[in-house]
């Protein structure tokens, strides 16, 4: 099993990545992309992580819905 420090390393790992790809995106194309991938970084974060996520409140199927089908 991984170690907490472990996770948090590579939830940062695929952030970085995340925020590296985006750019480049950006760059290529519309600014308005910026901001929807900003908010999707912090719907993942959201999602499974923070003082209260969403996956364990019953809401991770509402948050999934309105990112995945939106």
């Amino acid at each position: 099993m991984a170690s907490p420090s472990m996770v948090a390393a590579g939830i940062g790992f695929f952030v970085v990545l995340s925020i590296t790809c985006g750019l480049i995106l950006v760059a290529h194309s519309d600014l308005l992309l910026l901001g929807v991938g900003g908010l999707c970084i912090l719907a993942a974060l959201g999602y499974s992580g923070g003082p209260a996520p969403l996956a364990s409140m019953g809401l991770g199927e509402i948050a999934v819905l309105i990112f995945l089908a939106g």
